[in-house]
């Protein structure tokens, strides 16, 4: 009963969440969530929908920027 007790705290050891001082739980170290798949995904997913967002605005004002630049030339033509 003794050994099993001993071996159930070992194992509970190892999977309890260890906390900084704060209580909150360590931050996943870079290393490891760089080189895991699932993360770099969900990262890359995140990175992707800004970068879309980004390049949409940045035709957008491009556009406009075309119309106005034709509008003054008529403007200059006139």
């Amino acid at each position: 009963a003794v050994a099993l007790t001993v071996l159930g705290a070992g194992f509970a050891n190892q999977t309890e969440v260890k906390a900084n001082g704060d209580g909150n739980p360590r931050k996943v170290i870079e290393d490891l969530a760089a080189n895991n798949p699932a993360i770099q995904n969900i990262r890359l997913r995140h990175e992707n929908k800004d970068l879309k967002a980004r390049l949409e605005n940045a035709m957008e004002v491009a556009g406009r920027d075309f119309k106005r630049a034709e509008e003054l030339e008529k403007a200059k033509q006139a």
